[in-house]
C-alpha cells in the first residue's frame, strides 16, 4: 500500500464480437511505484525467489518498463528463472519501447509463453517451428503459444506438444492466459516435464474461462486432473 495513492486497474469490456478493450489505470497507481531495482532485488532474493514472471502489460508505462527491465536483468545474473508472456495489449503500444523491452526480456527468459495475437504481432508470417526455434537457441527452456480455443503448443529440447482445447462453456476469458501461465511456470520450476505441464496448463486455462472474473476461475491441481480425467 502506498498512502494516498490509488490501486491499480484494469477495465475490460466486452464486444459483441468476442474480442474485448482494455483500459489500464497503471502509471499513476501504487504499482508503479516500484522501490529501486537494487532493494528490489534484494528483497526478492532473501525471499529464495527461483522465478520471476513478468506480463507485458507492465511495460506500457516507461518508468514501470525501465524497472521491469532492470530488475530482470540483475535477477536473470543471479540464476533467477525468468518467465515472460508478451500479453501485449494494444491500448499500451504507445511507443516502440514497449515491443523493444519484450524482445529484451525474451532474450534472457527460460520460458516464453506468448498467444496468438503476440507471436502475430512479434514474428508476422512466420511458423511456430521457426520462431520457436530461434527462442530456443537463444537461450530458452521453453517456448509455449496459447491458442485459445485451438488449445496451445509447447516446445522444448525434447520436442513439440500440441494439445487440443478442452470443451467447455465460455462465461468469461479474461484471466485464462494467466492461470494458463501461472499452472505452466509453476510445474516446470518444480521439476516436471514439459508435457505434463503443459497438459495441466491447459486445462487451467480451460476452467478459467468457466468463470466470471478475472481470478474467479484459478483452479487447484485436483480441479485441473479432474478436468484432464474426464477429458
Amino acid at each position: 500500500m502506498v498512502p494516498g495513492v490509488p490501486t491499480g486497474t484494469a477495465h475490460v469490456s466486452y464486444n459483441s464480437d468476442g474480442s474485448r478493450d482494455f483500459v489500464f489505470n497503471m502509471a499513476l497507481s501504487a504499482a508503479a511505484r516500484l522501490p529501486s531495482g537494487a532493494e528490489v532485488e534484494a528483497g526478492f532474493l532473501a525471499a529464495g525467489i527461483t522465478v520471476l514472471h513478468i506480463s507485458g502489460s507492465m511495460l506500457g508505462d516507461a518508468a514501470m518498463r525501465a524497472a521491469a527491465l532492470d530488475i530482470s536483468g540483475r535477477l536473470h545474473a543471479r540464476g533467477v528463472a525468468i518467465s515472460v508472456d508478451p500479453n501485449i495489449r494494444t491500448e499500451l503500444l504507445t511507443d516502440p519501447g514497449y515491443l523493444q523491452a519484450v524482445n529484451r526480456l525474451m532474450a534472457m527468459a527460460r520460458y516464453v509463453l506468448p498467444s496468438d495475437a503476440d507471436a502475430d504481432l512479434m514474428f508476422p508470417g512466420r511458423s511456430f517451428d521457426d520462431w520457436s526455434a530461434e527462442l530456443l537457441a537463444q537461450g530458452a527452456r521453453a517456448v509455449v503459444l496459447k491458442r485459445g480455443e485451438r488449445g496451445c503448443i509447447g516446445r522444448d529440447a525434447g520436442g513439440t506438444h500440441p494439445l487440443p482445447a478442452h470443451p467447455v462453456e465460455v462465461v468469461d476469458p479474461t484471466g485464462a492466459g494467466d492461470c494458463f501461465c501461472a499452472t505452466l511456470v509453476t510445474l516446470l520450476a518444480a521439476g516436471q516435464p514439459l508435457a505434463q505441464a503443459l497438459a495441466r496448463a491447459n486445462a487451467a486455462g480451460a476452467l478459467a474461462v468457466t468463470r466470471l472474473g478475472p481470478m474467479e476461475g484459478n483452479a487447484t491441481l485436483e480441479e485441473i486432473d479432474a478436468l484432464r480425467g474426464a477429458a
